[in-house]
């Protein structure tokens, strides 16, 4: 722009064109929008006249209120090439005193007519301008406590006063907010100095002017800027955490004045430890900083890190946070192994036999879990009773074909248990679109490798916002594409990006509407370690691979062993179910038994009373008698009780 500096007085105009420069190359479209600060310049008129762009897509446009001029144009192709192609010329007139900065916003575009839409702006230029009140007309003033009007104090009373005039009978005066006033012509007095007291915060403007021999002279402007308010409240961020292990955490923090501004900030970083040196000099005193800060590595311990804020009138706000620095719970230590809270290294070799071990053994375990589910399911499928039940089963069927009255029932409670399994139905997951969708990016790259990203939009030639943020710092990288016919956006990245963890995600813009923000992906950017042919590893990349591995596998066999310890737990419970049934049926024939053995004891003994007994006769009685004991070794005196009184 032009021109980039100037001085220029309250009430006054003056013009700024702002140009673009193709670095030899063709460009067809621009889109820019400026920004300048509404509060001290206003624009008056922009010009579009001589703009070497004759095809405007949105016309230029300006907002006093938001302090922004907009513009949108293209070029028929060739396009243009050009190192000073004039865009447009804007009029502005100065509102108050101070400085002015006008600048390009950061989405500002120049493409290259290469049918993608490639943003070739790599700088951008500001403008930085002085505005001060006219030169004195009247009598010249000063003020022992705001003596430069540029600057802002917090100083509340102030004290003006003016060179005496000789031929002067009086003098007006008034202070308000307006740069540009005129006092009323009611004589104030012959005083030469005025005192304002409790002035709130904000800009005030002296005018002056003199009597002499009954006519008014020239007015003179004296601007004072008082601020008594500090910066607003804010936080001090630590990345990755305020309780990390990492030597160098990066500083985050930003506040705002509503008035003056932020002058600088200035911090100081205080060990709480009872053994920690105090050896940098940031440990000691307050230094200026800017955020992100990087301080020096810091060793193990606690810290409690002051911040200060100053605003350009001299107020302050501090705050105070607790940052602590701990040593990990382990950390791999190259190729020589994992260090455990910095004291104990295990070689690699051990990590991998312990590793092994606890791989055979929660194999083992699963194995046996699975044998064990195994034989339940099959003892289930084809009701196997267990030995000694199954035993019992066999005696009372030999007495049943012995003696013929056991009843059929005890044989269907026995046999008759069936199992019945059901099924979960997965439930069926909704999905939704979230447009723009990105197909294709370059997740894991080395950082000699470029990055690319792809994806799709719902319409065909849609403005798409991508974002490039780093986990490191937070900084984040913003690229706006244009898709094509088909709703296709892809960009390559011109640079190598520094090593580090990221995280992209993108949005549509249409009519200066942006859309839900895509999911995010994260992407890491690795240094060189070990190379195979084309392909590269990083040391951590294969060390932690391996972990993961090793991990995922035990986690495969811990989710088998639950898997089987639950469903076989499950089906014993079930199974010892059935047998404890099985068993109270057995023993309930074995009752019933013996009721019908003393039936038929009970009938021999009465045969015996009345004659002798036969020889066969002699041998049945003798079997009966030790079937009966048989059966009571069988069954239980309670479960005879209540045989007894149901019979």
């Amino acid at each position: 722009m032009g021109p980039a500096t100037g001085t220029f007085t309250v009430g006054s105009t003056f013009t700024v064109s702002f140009y673009v420069d193709t670095g030899n190359e063709f460009i067809n479209a621009v889109e820019t929008k400026i920004l300048f600060p509404p509060d001290k310049l206003q624009v008056v008129s922009p010009s579009t006249g001589a703009s070497f762009i004759n095809v405007w897509a949105i016309a230029p446009s300006h907002s006093n209120t938001e302090g922004t001029i907009s513009f949108r144009g293209a070029v028929p192709s060739p396009g243009i090439n050009t190192d000073a192609g004039l865009i447009s010329t804007v009029t502005f007139r100065v509102k108050s005193v101070g400085r002015a900065t006008i600048r390009f916003n950061d989405d500002s575009r120049v493409l290259r007519n290469d049918g993608l839409g490639t943003d070739i702006l790599r700088q951008k230029q500001a403008g930085i301008y002085s505005m001060e009140l006219p030169p004195p007309a009247g009598p010249v003033v000063s003020s022992e406590t705001h003596p430069d009007q540029n600057s802002w104090s917090k100083e509340d009373t102030a004290i003006l006063s003016w060179g005496g005039d000789a031929a002067a009978s009086g003098y007006s005066y008034v202070l308000n907010n307006q740069p540009i006033d005129t006092p009323d012509n009611i004589s104030e007095g012959a005083q030469t100095s005025v005192t304002y007291k409790k002035l709130t915060s904000g800009q005030y403007y002296f005018h002056v002017k003199a009597l002499r021999n009954g006519i008014w002279g020239g007015v003179t402007h004296y601007a004072i800027s008082v601020d008594r308010e500090a910066p607003a409240n804010f936080n001090l961020e630590f990345i990755p955490a305020a309780r990390t292990s990492r030597h160098e955490p990066i500083f985050r923090f930003f506040t705002t004045d509503v008035q003056s501004g932020i002058d600088f900030y200035e911090m100081k970083i205080v060990g709480l430890n009872v053994d920690m040196a105090l050896t940098s000099q940031e440990q000691q005193f307050f230094i200026e900083v800017e955020s992100p800060y990087l301080p020096q590595s810091l060793p193990y311990g606690a810290y409690d890190v002051i911040l200060r804020a100053h605003d350009k009138a001299g107020n302050v706000k501090e705050v105070i946070s607790r940052l602590e620095i701990v040593k990990p719970l382990f950390r791999i230590v190259g190729d020589e192994g994992i260090s455990f809270r910095e004291s104990i290294l295990i070689p690699w070799w051990i990590v991998w036999l312990v590793g092994i071990f606890i791989l055979i053994f929660l194999g083992v375990i699963a194995y046996r879990f699975e044998e064990w589910h195994r034989m339940i399911s099959h003892a289930k499928e084809n009701k196997k009773l267990p030995g000694d039940v199954h035993d019992k089963l066999k005696e009372l069927k030999e007495y049943q074909q012995r003696y013929g009255k056991i009843a059929s029932a005890v044989l269907i409670l026995v046999t008759g248990f069936s199992i019945l399994f059901s099924g979960i139905a997965p439930a069926r997951a909704a999905s939704e679109f979230t447009p723009p969708s990105i197909t294709e990016v370059s997740r894991n790259i080395f950082n000699d490798e470029i990055f690319y990203i792809g994806g799709q939009t719902g319409q065909p030639e849609t403005e798409v916002v991508l974002y490039l943020q780093s986990q490191a710092d937070g900084a984040t990288l913003s690229q706006r594409l244009l898709s094509d016919a088909d709703g296709n956006w892809f960009y390559r990245h011109p640079s190598f990006l520094q090593s580090g963890s990221y995280v992209l995600w993108a949005q549509a813009s249409q009519d200066n509407e942006l859309s839900p923000p895509s999911p995010q992906v994260a992407m890491n950017v690795a240094s060189h370690a070990i190379q195979f042919g084309a392909s590269r590893f990083s040391y951590s990349a294969i060390y932690l691979i391996s972990l993961v591995f090793l991990l995922g596998i035990v986690i495969a066999l811990a989710i088998i062993i639950l898997h089987h310890y639950r469903h076989g737990r499950r089906k014993h419970k079930l199974f010892k179910e059935e047998i404890r049934t099985a068993e109270e049926s057995i023993r309930r024939g074995f009752a019933l038994l013996r009721r019908d053995l003393e039936t038929e004891f009970a009938a021999v003994s009465r045969t015996k009373a009345t004659r002798a007994l036969s020889k066969e006769e002699e041998q049945r009685e003798d079997q009966i008698l030790r079937d009966l004991e048989s059966v009571r070794r069988n069954i239980g005196e309670e479960v005879w009780e209540l045989e007894k009184k149901e019979a």
